[in-house]
């Protein structure tokens, strides 16, 4: 009993250390990027992290699509406010908590869908997601509240980029591509966006020491008081706050149906995830994103351990921290949709024929010039009819 419960607490602090290196970049990133601020990031981190596997009762969590989800939360931010996003994860919640009541029918739905549509979907979100973090890499300034705004922006603002910005992006980069190939078994300890983050900074108090008058967009101090975190502003907006929380709960269903491998999740993991975005309405599902299975990933407190670590972590090396550049975030992001790409689901919708082709580019090119929240619930309901269509057919034959 003794040497299992050591084992177990020695499990809980490996897991909990590597998951930390996992969560901490990712959490900034896309809170910072999507315009909740990094705080939001790593406090919606901390409240999932810890809060999912208790109230699922599983010890370890499974990656989720993370790349979707920022973008939609990103997507209604510029569009409707701030407010109009957090109550859309509100919404989600409730969304989640209702399809529990189906236990593992929905994820079933899911993961029947043409694989022509999750593909375009998943290359469309990539196609954004460039779009959007190419002024960031290079700080060149383009603003604009859509993708494709934002495309049309980069011809007048110009190319006047900030070369010590794109030093620090392209050393991200490098350590992106290049370190979970040529160390594969270091990198599954070690986070590789956490390494490049580490280099950095460690880089830019090296050319900046004392960060007086930088140009380089740094992480700054962190507020972590309620106005900090939250910060809610008019205007708000029913349409956005609904129908993007629906588009967040799908694309939840529709990511995790993906990952499933030897079993379906049952209703008390999808009772967490609409728990958590009820319980703090940013980013609920994103650190179950940043997580990974693994050696260490199956002791109960993992999660809680995790979040101690990055506490720590915060508390310890506080400067640091403040003296982070942004701009590798921007790659992580990049990097991170590019990873979510299903490649071998790409090539089978190419080769499914003419018709699947088309539906995936179609797909892929709705992303890109439509509003998310309207696409993503569309996009699921043409898969959810085509895999029931598909089913009630099979059931036919076999009659």
């Amino acid at each position: 009993m003794t040497e299992n419960r050591s084992k177990n607490i020695t499990d809980a602090l490996c897991g909990g250390l590597i998951n930390a290196m996992y969560i901490f970049p990712l959490a900034i990133a896309f809170g910072l990027y999507s315009g909740f601020g990094a705080v939001a990031g790593l406090v919606s981190a901390l409240a999932a992290t810890a809060l999912i596997p208790a109230i699922s009762g599983k010890g370890e969590y499974p990656y989720l699509c993370s790349c979707p989800i920022f973008l939609i939360a990103s997507d209604i931010f510029m569009r409707y406010g701030k407010t109009t996003a957090l109550v859309a994860f509100l919404f989600s919640g409730v969304f989640l908590l209702i399809f529990s009541l189906f236990g593992k029918k929905p994820y079933e739905l899911a993961g029947k869908m043409p694989v022509s549509v999750s593909a375009g979907l998943s290359i469309g979100f990539f196609i954004i997601m460039f779009i959007k973090q190419v002024t960031n890499y290079f700080e060149i300034g383009a603003v604009g509240n859509t993708p494709f705004e934002l495309f049309k922006n980069y011809a007048s603002v110009g190319f006047h980029a900030n070369w010590r910005t794109v030093l620090y992006s392209t050393i991200m980069l490098v350590v992106l591509i290049t370190y979970p190939f040529k160390y594969k078994k270091a990198s599954k300890i070690v986070s590789p966006a956490f390494l490049g983050i580490v280099i950095t900074t460690a880089l830019n108090f090296l050319l900046n020491p004392s960060g007086r008058e930088s140009d380089i967009p740094e992480l700054g101090a962190l507020d972590f008081s309620r106005s900090g975190i939250v910060g809610v502003t008019l205007p708000f907006n029913w349409f956005g706050a609904v129908l993007g929380g629906l588009s967040l709960a799908v694309i939840v269903i529709i990511g995790r149906a993906a990952l499933a491998q030897d079993s379906l999740p049952g209703r008390s993991e999808t009772i967490a995830l609409g728990a958590v975005n009820l319980i703090l309405p940013f980013f609920g599902a994103l650190p179950v994103t940043a997580s990974r299975k693994g050696r260490y990933g199956k002791a109960f407190f993992t999660g809680i351990v995790t979040c101690l670590f990055i506490i720590m972590f915060l508390t310890a090396f506080k400067i640091p921290v403040q003296r982070i550049p942004v701009s590798p975030l921007a790659t992580v992001l990049v990097i991170t949709a590019w990873l979510d790409i299903n490649w071998k689901t790409v090539a089978a919708g190419f080769k499914g024929g003419i018709l699947t082709a088309a539906l995936l580019i179609a797909a892929a090119l709705c992303t890109f010039f439509f509003n998310l929240i309207i696409v993503i619930p569309v996009a699921a309901a043409v898969g959810f009819t085509a895999a029931m269509f598909k089913k009630n057919r099979k059931d036919e034959n076999l009659s």
